[in-house]
């Protein structure tokens, strides 16, 4: 039982590593922050997402009627 509770513990760490990578990858990736949007609007540039949010509503039905 010991030695099934010291497995487990120990594979919480490359599993907690995998978690944290993850987290990291995505909050440096992934484009636009709130600070983006603010300096953004601010600028007189509209919203940041925009275009995402066009790509967004038009992708599932782009196929449907030509």
């Amino acid at each position: 039982m010991g030695a099934y509770i010291l497995r487990r513990l120990l594979l919480m760490i490359p599993t907690l590593f995998g978690i944290m990578l993850i987290n990291f990858s995505l909050t440096q990736f992934v484009p636009g922050g709130p600070i983006e949007q603010i300096i953004a609007r601010m600028e007189g540039q509209g919203d940041v997402f925009k275009g995402i949010r066009q790509q967004r509503r038009q992708q599932p039905f782009g196929h449907a009627g030509g």
